[in-house]
């Protein structure tokens, strides 16, 4: 698999084998974020459980609140935002989709605007592996997109 391209995007921050790149989404105030990494003692098989595996990531994902299997291959996941800012929630597959099993909930705001890929790649014989992360979402807020964008991070 080949490396993601970056050269559209503006290094925003970087850590120890980890960069977040960021970029403007065209005609909004807001951004899209890409990150690319490298685990080097993580094997693949890890990684993927942890992130699909939902009772788990309740235990260290702080901002879940909660999920639920919908029929289809649609899953509706719940995460708590930055105050001052209501939980959001999410009703999607490979794609965002409506789904009206999963009425809207009051106090809570749907997101329907979003994109979020994952690329979970082994190397060294699964010994590790590289993942490529990227998100855009419309958090519906109220409040200065500046504000919303330092409080990701």
């Amino acid at each position: 698999m080949k490396q993601p391209d970056v050269k559209s995007w503006e290094l925003f921050s970087e850590v120890v084998n980890f960069k977040v790149y960021r970029r403007p989404v065209p005609n909004s105030p807001l951004k899209e974020y890409k990150v690319l990494g490298t685990y080097s003692d993580l094997p693949s098989r890890y990684l993927v459980g942890a992130y699909t595996d939902y009772e788990f990531r309740k235990t260290w994902d702080s901002n879940m609140v909660g999920w639920k299997a919908l029929p289809n291959e649609r899953l509706h996941f719940v995460a708590k935002f930055p105050w001052p800012l209501s939980p959001r929630d999410y009703v999607y597959e490979q794609k965002s989709v409506q789904d009206a099993s999963v009425p809207a909930t009051s106090g809570v705001v749907r997101v329907d605007d979003f994109r979020q890929d994952v690329v979970i790649q082994p190397i060294q014989d699964d010994q590790g592996c590289n993942v490529w992360f990227g998100y855009y979402g419309d958090p519906k807020a109220s409040v200065h997109v500046g504000v919303f964008t330092l409080s990701l991070f």
